[in-house]
C-alpha cells in the first residue's frame, strides 16, 4: 500500500512469532517462503535484521535481505489480525494477511499514520 515499496509478488508464505514487552522479549521466527526461489525458497529474515520487537513501538530494520527494495526500517503492528510493516518514512506499508480480500479500502486511501497508531498487545503466528 502506498508508493515505493518492494515487489514481494513472489512471496508465498510469511511466518512470524514474537512477544511484546508484556510477554517478555524476542523475535523467535520471521521467515518468508518464495514461489520461485528468489532470493531463496525459504528465507530466515532474522539473520538479516535487527529489531525492537520486545519494546513499545516495535521496529525492524533489514540489511542485505536479498529482496529488492525491502532493506530499510519499518514500524510493525498488527491490524485486525494482519501483520503490517510501515516504512519509516511513511510512504508505504507492507500488509500481510491470510485473506484474499484487500484490507478494507486502505489500498486506495493509504494513510501510514492510521496504521502505525493502531495498538496491538501481541501476535502469535501468521502463516
Amino acid at each position: 500500500m502506498g508508493t515505493g515499496g518492494p515487489d514481494l509478488s513472489n512471496v508465498a508464505d510469511l511466518t512470524i512469532n514474537w512477544a511484546n514487552e508484556s510477554w517478555g522479549t524476542g523475535l523467535w521466527q520471521f521467515s518468508i517462503q518464495t514461489n520461485n526461489g528468489n532470493p531463496g525458497w525459504w528465507n530466515d529474515l532474522r539473520a538479516v535484521s535487527s529489531n525492537t520487537f520486545g519494546n513499545n513501538g516495535p521496529q525492524i530494520t533489514f540489511t542485505n535481505s536479498g529482496f529488492a527494495g525491502l532493506d530499510g526500517t519499518y514500524d510493525v503492528n498488527v491490524v485486525s489480525g494482519d501483520f503490517v510493516m510501515v516504512a519509516a518514512d511513511g510512504t508505504y506499508a507492507i500488509y500481510f494477511s491470510n485473506s484474499a480480500t484487500p484490507p478494507a479500502s486502505a489500498c486506495n486511501t493509504f494513510n501510514a499514520r492510521s496504521i502505525e497508531d493502531q495498538n496491538s498487545e501481541s501476535i502469535d503466528l501468521l502463516d
